[in-house]
This record gives C-alpha cells, sequence and structure tokens, in this order.
C-alpha cells in the first residue's frame, strides 16, 4: 500500500510537472501569420487565419513590398517580418489556373 502511494504521488508529480511546462511553452511561443498586402500607403494586410486587417505604415512594410504579395506577420508585436516569395508565387500560380480554367469555358 505504501509503494502504490509512494507511485501515485510521483505520477501525481510529473503529470502536473509536464502540465505546467506544456502551458508555459504555448503560452510563449510567437504566433506567425500569412497576410496578404491588399494596399500600400499606407499598407492594408489582411490576415489569412485569424481573418483580420492590419494597417501598417510604409516605412515598417519590407522592401520592395507590392500590392498582391505575401508576407509573414508576427502577430503578438503586430510586425511584418518578411516577404514571403513562395506562398506569392503559389497564390499567383493559383490564380493564373483559375484563370485560365474559366476562360476556357
Amino acid at each position: 500500500m505504501v509503494v502504490l502511494n509512494r507511485t501515485l504521488y510521483k505520477l501525481i508529480i510529473l503529470y502536473c510537472f509536464v502540465i505546467t511546462c506544456f502551458t508555459s511553452t504555448k503560452s510563449n511561443t510567437p504566433i506567425i501569420e500569412h497576410g496578404y498586402i491588399d494596399r500600400i500607403h499606407p499598407a492594408v494586410i489582411l490576415l489569412d487565419v485569424s481573418e483580420k486587417e492590419w494597417i501598417v505604415a510604409d516605412e515598417k512594410m519590407p522592401e520592395g513590398s507590392q500590392e498582391g504579395m505575401w508576407v509573414d506577420v508576427y502577430v503578438q508585436a503586430h510586425e511584418v517580418l518578411i516577404i514571403n516569395e513562395e506562398k506569392t508565387k503559389k497564390e499567383r500560380n493559383k490564380m493564373q489556373k483559375l484563370q485560365e480554367k474559366l476562360k476556357g469555358k
């Protein structure tokens, strides 16, 4: 009975430790989200996942930013990090295929 109680206490302590580590790590994880540059001067960025709209001053935008590009956004700091060339190219290709498909009908 004593061994069972000790084992149970150890398991409870281990469980509490794991839960504490998991929740503290999760809350400190930066949220990076894709955003679409809808307009410039000032920049209007449409966030993909959270479905929000941000207005960002031109000087806070990455160099070379243009309408129609995708960017990576650090949500907690309300900061645009970089232009996401890969996502921009992928989405443009997807739109071109859709336009071609619609023209073919």
